[in-house]
């Protein structure tokens, strides 16, 4: 009778194992789904309707004290599902904001956790340390592989003269093409829209002392997290406009403080364009304001040129701040 037992342990043993490297966390309606693999890094798939958006893609942060994700192990797991409203205090797109998901946590060995959110119309993930320490990020990967050769709008930035491809300012045109014509060597400004059976959006909230995300691709179905390297030495040019810009980086990315989350990656999901316009998920993965007080904010003309284009001259109209 040992023996038996001991046999079926050894079978159990292994299978308990796997089990508790595969988690999956659902929306609020069950309509999405993200699946969640442990194993020499953290792979995770999105599906809508059971439809694949995301294949396995691999998601790690590299810090001067540890690797976050590679070879990791699961200290423990905790869900929870929040259902509240976000009073707007400057009403958009709405007043009255439903903030309603599901969160997984897995918490590992080596001070750090991974938080997963699966809203209705959106995922997204990232990384906290729990560590009193503060650490460089030398490399973070963020990796969106979609299930198919999908159509993208693409914002690809092209590098100027005299400073390097991160100067940029955010104004290229939006290119449709497939994501396997994207180049590894071409880099985008997120958001950006990869339009397949569903709709998905990449772009990212909640950024604190942390460089913002570009994306380069990958000659494949995959877009991949670019992120400027932390400014050693700066100097300013510019003739009307000046501005500084980084001659020199360090090797790292990012400075934080421990206990610090790193920035939300989120993956905004629609079956249908105009749902788009009125998602509001950056919004409600964005911290709380410490700022409770927005008597004094009133809505106005504003006074940036840029805007109002004050500092337009030699035109057959009165430029400035006017409705003409």
């Amino acid at each position: 009778m040992q023996k038996y037992v001991l046999v079926l342990a050894l079978i159990l043993f292994p299978s308990l194992s796997d089990a508790q490297k595969m988690f999956q966390l659902e929306s609020p309606t069950g309509d999405i789904t993200i699946s969640v693999r442990v194993a020499d890094s953290v792979y995770y798939t999105v599906s809508v309707n059971k439809t694949p958006v995301i294949a396995p893609s691999t998601i790690a942060v590299l810090t001067n004290a540890s690797k976050w994700g590679i070879n990791a192990t699961v200290s423990r797991q905790r869900k929870r599902t929040v259902k509240e409203t976000i009073v707007n205090p400057v009403p958009f797109k709405r007043a009255l904001i439903p903030d309603h998901f599901n969160e997984l946590e897995l918490q590992f060995k080596g001070s750090y956790s991974l938080i997963f959110r699966a809203y209705d119309d959106g995922v997204a993930y990232r990384f906290v340390s729990s560590t009193t320490d503060s650490l460089y990020i030398n490399r973070e990967i963020a990796t969106f592989r979609f299930a198919a050769n999908d159509t993208v709008y693409f914002p690809q930035m092209q590098k100027r003269d005299d400073v390097d491809i991160f100067h940029t300012s955010f104004e290229e045109p939006y290119r449709k093409v497939t994501l396997s014509t994207i180049a590894s060597s071409a880099m985008g400004f997120t958001p950006v829209l990869v339009a397949g059976r569903i709709k998905a959006v990449i772009t990212e909230s909640d950024l604190w002392n942390y460089p913002g995300m570009f994306l380069a691709g990958s000659n494949g179905k995959a877009l991949h997290g670019v992120f400027a390297a932390y400014p050693d030495q700066l100097e300013v040019r510019g003739g009307e406009f000046k501005q500084p810009v980084a001659i020199s980086r360090k090797d790292y990315i990012a400075y934080i403080a421990g206990h610090q989350p790193l920035p939300w990656r989120v993956i905004i999901l629609a079956k249908e364009d105009k749902q788009l316009l009125t998602n509001d998920l950056v919004y409600r993965l964005g911290s709380p304001p410490v700022t409770t007080d927005w008597s004094w904010v009133e809505p106005g003309m504003s006074t940036e040129e840029w805007i109002c284009g004050s500092n337009i001259y030699g035109v057959d109209f009165t430029s400035g701040i006017n409705t003409a």
